[in-house]
């Protein structure tokens, strides 16, 4: 955690998010009769992103004998509480309705889109057939807590993020990275993990977990919500119609009606909000008002032309780079796991060298594909971060495999390389200038390194390629060094 992240998680467990006043009276109401009726406890909880954070803050961290297993629901944690202790959870509550005016209206929209998240949660979790959907619904509804909470607590940051998103067509991942040094959902994990939030909640903030479908389908339920926001026929909710279909086993139009009524239903059952909700753009083509969404309603096409023209790239943090490095040559390595090594190694990358996507792909088990383990910059990106590729016939990953070995795919080799990565691959990697090297562990094969600046604006060059394979080397080098003390 570097020291921007280390000092917004300390000032934020400070705080947590405002609940509405219409809401924590009903509770008041209800608790006040001695008997309350739980399925109105629960439905006025998950009604309330506040309410919904705050019992679940409060029921996983109380240390007492029965709270041994991990608390996922609202259901359970106030079965798990006990209505004795409930009116502790709503002692000093921050309310929604106390704040100033834009910043009471940004939250009510964060809200309205947190829970059309939650919404689609549940349909995809009946379809799936999954045993525990108010979980998954719970992970959907808080998945972007982080951004919630920087948006109240520091508004003009978060107004440069959505500036430069705009301005700049930037990946809203990349926008709050250079401007607060780390993004959202990393802050949104460390809180999580500080106030023992649910474990699906953290796995979904993990790219890589994107290949498990419980946890794929937190994730594009969150980021269908927001996407829905920027328009229905947006590249980005396009781009996330495939992997949705994908798992619900559907074709593209089945999805999107689905979608489509889904977000209906949850504008009617979070209509006492009053705010803007995209499913009023099923209604009307274009929204009514540019500032009821935050962002103008741009077509497809329009936004492969502006990311042509993209002109803002990640600034590389050679200070970080050197920490790395030092680090992985440190006569501290040994007490490093692998996973440390993974996270050095891409930290060096996507911060000291700027590189805007970086995975890290392992070998299975048997030797037969390689699966992302790890990435970095590609927080709303379902099809990169779900990569996979078989090994079990000629392709460039399998050439990279055969002994430490690196590539700079470019306009000088594409020709002759581009052919070797199949053509499921390219679709998932959406990328045709990139770096790869394999990372080999005294002469066993691990697994890939990829990384690319992802747009056409932003070009790979000489020096970061020369560092990449540093860093790989180095990587190797100090993991073999591990293994052999181990």
């Amino acid at each position: 955690m570097n020291e921007a992240l280390a000092d917004w998680v300390q000032k934020l467990d400070r705080h947590c998010l405002p609940s509405l006043q219409k809401n924590t009276e009903a509770m008041h109401e209800l608790c006040a009769g001695g008997d309350p009726d739980t399925d109105e406890l629960v439905a006025l909880i998950e009604s309330d992103p506040g309410l919904t954070l705050r019992l679940m803050r409060y029921t996983n961290n109380l240390h007492h004998k029965h709270l041994r297993n991990e608390i996922t629901t609202a259901r359970h944690a106030l079965m798990m509480l006990g209505m004795g202790h409930f009116p502790e959870v709503l002692r000093d509550l921050e309310l929604v309705e106390e704040l100033p005016e834009q910043s009471r209206l940004r939250l009510l929209q964060h809200y309205s889109q947190a829970l059309h998240a939650g919404w689609q949660m549940r349909d995809i979790a009946r379809l799936t057939k999954e045993m525990t959907p108010d979980e998954l619904y719970l992970a959907a509804m808080l998945h972007n807590l982080g951004g919630i909470l920087l948006d109240l607590h520091a508004p003009q940051e978060m107004a440069r993020v959505r500036e430069l998103m705009h301005q700049k067509q930037m990946e809203a991942d990349e926008a709050e990275y250079v401007v607060f040094n780390f993004t959202a959902d990393q802050l949104t994990l460390e809180l999580a993990r500080l106030w023992k939030l649910p474990t699906i909640l953290l796995d979904s903030l993990h790219g890589e977990n994107a290949r498990h479908k419980r946890v794929l389908g937190v994730m594009l339920a969150a980021q269908l919500a927001e996407a829905a926001e920027q328009g229905w026929y947006s590249h980005t909710f396009q781009t996330l119609l495939e992997p949705l279909a994908d798992l619900l086993l559907s074709d593209l139009a089945s999805v999107a009606t689905l979608l489509h009524q889904n977000a209906a239903a949850a504008a009617r059952a979070t209509a006492y909000l009053g705010v803007w909700h995209p499913a009023i753009a099923l209604l009307h083509p274009t929204p009514l008002h540019e500032e009821e969404c935050g962002a103008p309603y741009i077509e497809t096409d329009t936004l492969a032309e502006m990311d042509e023209d993209a002109d803002f790239c990640l600034a590389p943090q050679r200070p970080v780079l050197l920490k790395v490095l030092r680090c992985l040559a440190s006569h501290e390595q040994e007490s490093l796991l692998l996973r440390d090594v993974l996270a050095l190694t891409m930290e060096g990358m996507h911060d000291g060298l700027g590189l805007n996507r970086v995975m890290f792909a392992m070998l299975t088990p048997d030797k037969g594909q390689l699966k992302a383990r790890r990435v970095l910059g590609s927080d709303n990106d379902p099809l990169f971060n779900g990569f996979s590729v078989d090994l079990n016939y000629h392709n460039l990953f399998e050439r990279l495999l055969d002994k430490p070995q690196s590539l700079w795919l470019n306009d000088t080799n594409r020709h002759k390389f581009l052919p070797l990565v199949p053509v499921n691959t390219q679709k998932l990697l959406r990328s045709d200038n990139f770096f790869v090297m394999s990372l080999f562990i005294r002469h066993k094969p691990v697994g890939v390194f990829f990384a690319d600046r992802h747009t056409h604006a932003c070009q790979l060059d000489e020096q970061s390629y020369k560092y990449f394979k540093h860093l790989v080397t180095q990587a190797s080098m100090c993991l073999a060094q591990i293994q052999a003390k181990g």
